[in-house]
């Protein structure tokens, strides 16, 4: 994988939480009070990844590996989504280089099929 395939990714699930703030704060806005502060769920995160685990003396190892698994599917999920996202962006990028080729193409076809003849017909007028 290129280094590309990683930057989207990790920018995305950094940014993820500011961009639920800046719905948050604008909300808040509309509603006419100050609201939270955009890096909000950044500090509730922290706090949350600082808690410990606490686990019945019953649970099963299934319970204490979900999070673990459930943490892995979306990593891998969001890779797929992104890689398959990229690829499509650069089909996209693709056809658009193509389409200003084709006008480019066509433009001076014109010009050289009669184009001059019609702004001579214009000017005169």
């Amino acid at each position: 994988m290129s280094a590309l395939s990683w930057i989207f990714p990790l920018c995305g699930w950094l940014l993820a939480p500011l961009m639920v703030g800046v719905i948050n704060r604008v909300k808040a806005i509309m509603a006419g009070r100050r609201g939270p502060s955009l890096f909000q769920l950044y500090r509730d995160l922290f706090k949350l990844l600082r808690k410990g685990s606490v686990y019945s003396e019953t649970s099963t190892l299934i319970l204490r590996l979900a999070p673990a698994v459930i943490l892995v599917c979306v990593v891998l999920a969001t890779l797929i989504l992104l890689g398959n996202a990229l690829r499509v962006l650069g089909r996209i990028e693709e056809a658009r280089q193509n389409w200003l080729i084709a006008l480019d193409v066509a433009t001076a076809l014109g010009d050289a099929a009669g184009g001059g003849t019609a702004r001579r017909r214009r000017d005169r007028a």
